[in-house]
């Protein structure tokens, strides 16, 4: 059976975290992408597109730094991604009293 004040905090959490309308955002990128990566993605490719019509050894080092750094922030976005919503489930769980 279902008591009155849990079904109250379920109704109020509903409202908190269930958005209202449908996201407009369209994104080519995983969730956990976050600006930063985005911004470096788009440079590190901007760099690609030059490197392959000039063949620019000061841009292949470009691109290379770009990479690394890419390759490097990406799996700390996922992770912090990650801990981040189990962060809110936990907390979810402790604002309906169920943990």
């Amino acid at each position: 059976m279902i008591r009155p004040q849990t079904t109250f905090k379920i109704d109020e959490v509903m409202l908190d975290t269930i958005p209202e309308r449908k996201a407009d955002n369209k994104s080519i990128y995983p969730v956990w992408f976050t600006r930063d990566v985005i911004k470096m993605i788009k440079e590190k490719e901007k760099c690609r597109q030059k490197l392959k019509k000039t063949k620019n050894p000061q841009l292949w080092e470009k691109y290379s730094e770009l990479r690394a750094k890419s390759k490097k922030l990406i799996p700390v976005s996922y992770r912090r991604h990650v801990r981040d919503r189990r962060e809110n489930e936990i907390q979810t769980l402790e604002f309906l009293g169920t943990s």
